[in-house]
């Protein structure tokens, strides 16, 4: 039988990336030192009509 856990709601923090690594191709890993429940934004900024380096 499956029940619910009873725990409180989680709650939504906003930080940045603790670190980002260019692994070049356009391929990079964001590293963020916390465990993630739930969902995740990003928010990526790029020149208009090209690409991010």
């Amino acid at each position: 039988m499956l029940t619910p856990f009873n725990s409180e709601n989680t709650e939504r923090h906003w930080m940045p990336a603790a670190s980002v690594e260019d692994r070049g191709s356009g391929t990079y890993v964001v590293t963020l030192e916390k465990e993630i429940i739930g969902s995740l934004e990003l928010a990526i900024d790029s020149p208009p009509h090209g690409r991010s380096r």
